[in-house]
């Protein structure tokens, strides 16, 4: 992997742009490689610098993965050595069950991200890093974006803007739901404890739940999902994942007390998935919790299907079309995700469901083929 990128001058920007991305996660890389590659114009805009460290996301199913060999991007995971996930370990309290998974694999969001940046310079995407970026006024033939560095500000227009920005976004009025957990995660160095460097274990507890997953160098990624209270109650997000792990019999690793942790906005909401001249994608437009890739196939999945519309001249119409086609490529998905969320939340019946599995495997099977389908659209 490269080391930092040379930051870009505001003023060297041009005035107006066909395409304006905000966010250089998956969602929005992606995104902006594809409409480049049909010879438009774009503006990648991302407040951090690159490579940068981020915790959540390091898991792809197989519809995320669907995603990049459509847009020709099958050989990114392999290049990164990215491990194949074929196993996947449920447990609560004193029961566990390990079943079967096919189609996904494990990566750094630092490598993955950085290989999509990459991917969208080389077809001639324009990024400009370090920079915070907020949609402004709708005009007739344009819409507002107003850019911000230590360098000073900056006011373009753009076409079409896509927000890409995650949970954190600024735009938009998101509705979270009241009850909604928030995310946690942290790298942490190998560990004898978690040896088979193909497996997911899932660990469920009433406040949250703790996934681990090996990533392509052998580094232990964490992530949860935990109820507010519970961070409160056991003192740091460090403690809380300790007790998880106690309570569903599972080893500690070496170095997690002393893990340096980064936490979400609540995770569970909604936005406004289209306005005048801007569409959201990714976590931008909504989430509900973290399943095993299924946000990052979201992300993915949504920066494909937004393209054509993307290199088309705007029409008021395109909000009604991106609202039908974010229903249609995303909603059914995100419908199976809230049953699986609610499941979560009542330990006796994710208990009572690891149990049943031991008997009968193939019951807890159809649910994780379910959220991890493979071979499907």
């Amino acid at each position: 992997m490269g080391t930092h990128l040379e930051a870009r001058r505001l003023n060297s920007l041009a005035d107006y742009w066909p395409v304006v991305v905000i966010g250089a996660g998956p969602a929005g890389c992606l995104a902006a490689r594809e409409i480049a590659r049909r010879g438009v114009r774009v503006l990648l805009v991302e407040r951090d610098s690159f490579p940068r460290h981020k915790v959540c996301g390091c898991c792809l199913n197989f519809r995320g993965r669907e995603a990049l060999r459509k847009a020709g991007l099958n050989d990114l995971l392999e290049n990164a050595d990215a491990q194949e996930l074929r196993s996947l370990q449920w447990s609560i309290g004193s029961r566990s069950v390990t079943l079967p998974l096919r189609g996904g694999v494990s990566i750094s969001r630092e490598r993955m991200d950085w290989d999509l940046m990459k991917a969208a310079i080389d077809v001639g995407v324009v990024l400009q890093d370090r920079c915070s970026a907020e949609p402004g006024e709708e005009f007739p033939n344009h819409r507002l974006v107003h850019l911000q560095n230590l360098q000073g500000k900056r006011q373009i227009s753009a076409g079409l803007v896509l927000v890409c920005d995650g949970l954190s976004s600024r735009s938009g009025k998101p509705v979270i739901q009241e009850n909604s957990r928030i995310g946690l995660g942290t790298i942490l160095p190998s560990s004898s404890k978690y040896a088979e460097s193909n497996k997911l274990w899932m660990n469920v507890s009433k406040s949250g739940y703790l996934g681990i997953v090996h990533l392509e160098d052998g580094r232990l990624a964490l992530a949860a999902a935990a109820d507010r209270s519970a961070i409160r109650e056991f003192g740091s997000p460090g403690q809380f994942a300790m007790e998880l792990l106690r309570s569903a019999r599972q080893p500690i690793p070496e170095s997690l007390e002393y893990a340096q942790w980064q936490g979400t906005a609540p995770l569970t909401r909604k936005n406004q998935i289209a306005e005048g001249r801007l569409f959201r994608l990714g976590d931008a437009a909504g989430y509900i919790e973290p399943f095993t890739g299924e946000g990052m196939a979201w992300a993915l999945t949504a920066a494909c299907a937004v393209v054509p519309l993307a290199i088309t001249p705007w029409l008021p119409e395109h909000r009604v079309a991106w609202n039908r086609i974010y229903r249609e490529k995303i909603a059914d998905s995100q419908r199976k995700c809230r049953l699986a969320a609610k499941l979560l939340r009542s330990p006796v019946c994710v208990s009572g469901l690891v149990g049943i599995s031991k008997i009968v495997p193939g019951i807890a099977a159809r649910i994780v083929r379910q959220l991890h389908p493979v071979g499907s659209n």
